[in-house]
C-alpha cells in the first residue's frame, strides 16, 4: 500500500484517478482469470462468479470517470451508480460463490 501526501488538490484528483485505474486493472484480471477456471475445473457453476464479477468492474469504472473529470458536480450521481454497482456484486459473487459450493459439495459426496 503506498501512502502519498498531497496538499494541491489538482494533484490529490490524479493520485485518486491513478489508484482507482489500478483498481480496475486489478478488477479486470479475476474475470479474465475466471474464465479459464470453467473449462479446467470442469465446473460450470464458476462461470457465474465470471459474470458475477461484472458490476464491480463497472462501479470501478465509474470511479475512474468520476476522478478523471476531477470529481466534477456534473458527474456526482456516478457516486450512487458505483455503491449501486458495488453492492450488486458483492451480492452476485457471494450467490456465484455459494453456488461453487453447493456444487462442490454435492460432488464431493458422489
Amino acid at each position: 500500500m503506498v501512502c502519498v501526501l498531497v496538499t494541491d488538490a489538482a494533484c490529490k484528483t490524479q493520485v485518486e484517478f491513478h489508484s482507482n485505474r489500478v483498481s480496475s486493472v486489478k478488477a479486470g484480471i479475476p474475470v479474465g482469470q475466471g474464465l479459464p477456471c470453467v473449462f479446467t475445473a470442469g465446473n460450470s457453476k464458476w462461470k457465474g462468479l465470471t459474470w458475477g464479477m461484472m458490476p464491480l468492474l463497472g462501479g470501478a469504472l465509474c470511479a475512474c470517470t468520476y476522478h478523471f473529470y476531477y470529481n466534477s458536480s456534473d458527474l456526482d450521481f456516478l457516486v450512487a451508480v458505483q455503491a449501486s454497482l458495488t453492492w450488486i456484486g458483492n451480492a452476485t459473487c457471494a450467490a456465484a460463490a455459494y453456488r461453487i459450493y453447493k456444487s462442490s459439495e454435492q460432488e464431493g459426496a458422489a
